[in-house]
């Protein structure tokens, strides 16, 4: 990817529980120096994580702008303390269905994927007494 010095966070790096956060983070700010090259934001998974967190793109990068990563992580801190739990879930299902493009990602940005444990391997291993 041109344009910027260093990719973005990992896919699979987490903020406040919520994965592709700090990856949308920097994505952000480059679009705020003006480095974001290939990239692209906001992305389809961009949008997800922001509609969780009931903010728009444009109110994402204002507060970005304005106060920093810090203080972007209280606002939204507020928002995620007060998730359902289908949209917990909903953050689940968003890794799973995920996981590929994760790897693909990571891959092409010079990381070694994360190696997933199926959760059906974990329901087998811990209904067999083996510690997990």
């Amino acid at each position: 990817m041109s344009g910027q010095t260093s990719p973005p966070r990992s896919p699979r790096e987490m903020l406040l529980g919520i994965p592709w956060l700090p990856r949308s983070i920097d994505k952000a700010r480059m679009v705020l120096d003006g480095s974001l090259g290939d990239y692209e934001f906001p992305c389809p998974a961009d949008m997800f994580v922001l509609e969780l967190l009931h903010l728009t793109p444009e109110e994402f990068l204002r507060h970005l702008a304005e106060s920093g990563e810090a203080a972007l992580e209280a606002y939204t801190a507020e928002r995620v303390a007060s998730f359902t739990p289908r949209e917990r879930l909903s953050l689940d299902v968003f890794s799973i269905k995920n996981s590929r493009l994760f790897d693909s990602l990571d891959r092409e940005e010079g990381r070694e994927p994360l190696i997933d444990v199926a959760p059906s391997t974990l329901l087998s291993k811990a209904g067999s007494g083996d510690s997990l």
